[in-house]
């Protein structure tokens, strides 16, 4: 699982992308495709005629609904993939509408549609299939009685051993410390008061306004219970002022949530500090009106979730296309999963965020810009890569949230980046499943529906590039001074690495093991934060 992620591995290198005119004259499949593989045509109504272009199709062998990939893996080329579906031999995909044959059609998707509906599907989803795969400890790690980084590294074996979860999140493994840090992080902000480190704060501060708190994905929950076990004691004047909500499109992880927090302490939900809402965070109208107080967003390995759609340049004339992915079912036994490219609409983006194609292809334009900013020869990948996973749908949230909570501040941790990830492109995805404990990587994307787990990597530097993007151009109304909303003394804002961000906000001594060695700051050395 994310155990993986730990450390730091080398990013993949590959091929440079086959040219659009190698595609167009290609009459074989690419190096690696299952044997069988056939080309097809496939373009999008919107693409012109020269971007018509080929793909590899294969047929895949139906799966069980409830079994997971055994481990197959099918070559991927550049700009065509050998996909690989599996799904339950039941007839046609219940989103697939079928024709007076009876043969389904092609449903044809953007990348980022296809991710949301792996991940997050209500039936299917990997969340809903796998909800326990955000594994919890009972009691936490008592780090003063480890020897050192060995003794760390087994303990951890141990724990993935026991629990059977695919990942154990840093706030998981540093409670309550991990999570005192960003509370630390918000109080700061919320009373006004500068300075290094955590600061000893009296039982009487106060502050005239609430403390509102959104936390996107709470896993099971450990973070809001830290958070609130952290104010009512530190603080109790401001936590009996306190807000805190936690939004989680999994259902079954919702009650998980409710459930850890109450159990920590009863009194956190039955006097009414916390609340989950069980919907979908880039949804507008789960928000309800705008409400312009401040407030403080959490979120933490959610990015890395959140559906991403590629791009490809073309070597020949550097225009760009996006992929579209299609579905086939050409019998009861099999579905087809295929991807192409198509050129990007022409034109200004539309109005608000209800259009994906027009969302995608803002993102990229955002993107191109970003790039185009960076000097030097540090950000050579950046500039140079020829194929792109971009986060359309972290932009859709950033609009969604300007919109809804424009006083916010956004606190965002994960991964910046992912060792041994073989599908090539900038900010590619790392594809794992686990059976029987064993964890799978997949070079593909196309997996039974609910079976991997998809992450991306994220460009922290981009992320605060959207984040002023959509700010500025959300234009969000100042909260008035006075008494409840003091001003604020200048604070820390932008992106931080994990280590320069627990050092300044956390009580790093008590995660200090006998022989100096401080996971905390040390280890996850592939994460950053990013507090707007």
């Amino acid at each position: 699982g994310r155990l993986r992620a730990t450390r730091v591995g080398r990013l993949d290198r590959c091929e440079p992308p086959m040219s659009l005119a190698a595609l167009l004259r290609g009459a074989r499949a690419p190096r690696g495709a299952p044997q069988g593989a056939r080309l097809l045509s496939f373009a999008s109504e919107q693409a012109p005629q020269t971007w018509r272009g080929h793909l590899c199709r294969a047929q895949s062998t139906a799966l069980p609904s409830a079994s997971l990939d055994g481990g197959r893996r099918t070559g991927v080329a550049p700009l065509s993939v050998a996909a690989h579906g599996g799904r339950a031999a039941q007839g046609p995909p219940p989103d697939a509408p079928t024709s007076g044959t009876g043969r389904a059609r092609r449903q044809r998707m953007l990348l980022s549609e296809y991710v949301m509906r792996q991940l997050y599907d209500s039936e299917a989803g990997y969340f809903v299939r796998n909800s326990q795969a955000v594994g919890a400890l009972e009691e936490p790690i008592d780090f003063r009685r480890l020897w050192g980084r060995m003794g760390y590294l087994r303990l951890l074996s141990k724990l993935y051993a026991s629990k059977g979860c695919s990942w154990l999140t840093p706030v998981e493994v540093f409670q309550p410390w991990y999570a005192q840090a960003i509370a630390e992080c918000i109080l700061q902000r919320h009373l006004g008061v500068g300075g290094e480190g955590p600061q000893a704060w009296a039982e009487d501060a106060t502050c005239g306004s609430p403390l509102l708190i959104y936390e996107i994905g709470g896993g099971g929950g450990t973070c809001a219970a830290n958070i609130l076990d952290f104010l009512k004691q530190a603080v109790p004047l401001i936590y009996s002022q306190t807000q805190y909500v936690s939004v989680e499109i999994s259902s079954q992880l919702s009650q998980r949530q409710l459930a850890h927090v109450a159990g920590a302490d009863p009194g956190h939900v039955a006097e009414g500090r916390y609340a989950v809402e069980n919907r979908d965070a880039l949804e507008r109208h789960g928000w309800g009106a705008p409400d312009d107080r401040p407030c403080y967003v959490i979120m933490l390995e959610v990015m890395d979730n959140l559906p991403h759609d590629r791009f490809v340049r073309s070597t020949e004339d550097g225009s760009w296309g996006i992929t579209w992915v299609g579905a086939t079912d050409d019998d009861v036994s099999s579905t087809q999963w295929e991807e192409a490219l198509a050129a990007e609409p022409t034109g200004p983006p539309v109005a608000g965020h209800q259009c994906p194609h027009r969302l995608a292809q803002e993102c990229h334009r955002l993107f191109v810009d970003f790039r185009a900013s960076l000097p030097g020869e540090r950000h050579r990948r950046r500039r140079s890569s020829d194929t792109l996973f971009l986060p359309t749908a972290c932009l859709k949230f950033l609009k969604v949230l300007h919109e809804a909570r424009p006083n916010h501040t956004l606190v965002a941790a994960d991964f910046d980046e992912l060792p041994e990830v073989t599908i090539p492109g900038y900010l590619a995805p790392l594809v794992a499943s686990k059976l029987d404990g064993q964890t799978e990587d997949h070079e593909s994307y196309f997996v039974p529906r609910g079976s991997a787990d998809i992450f991306f990597p994220t460009d922290f530097q981009f992320l605060q590039y959207m984040h002023s993007h959509v700010r500025d151009g959300a234009r969000a109304p100042q909260p008035r001074r006075g008494p409840a909303h003091p001003e604020p003394v200048p604070q820390h804002s932008g992106v931080l690495r994990t280590a320069d961000f627990m050092n300044r906000y956390a009580r790093i001594e008590r995660t200090r093991t006998r022989f100096g060695y401080n996971p905390l700051v040390q280890d996850y050395s592939n994460t950053s934060v990013f507090v707007s």
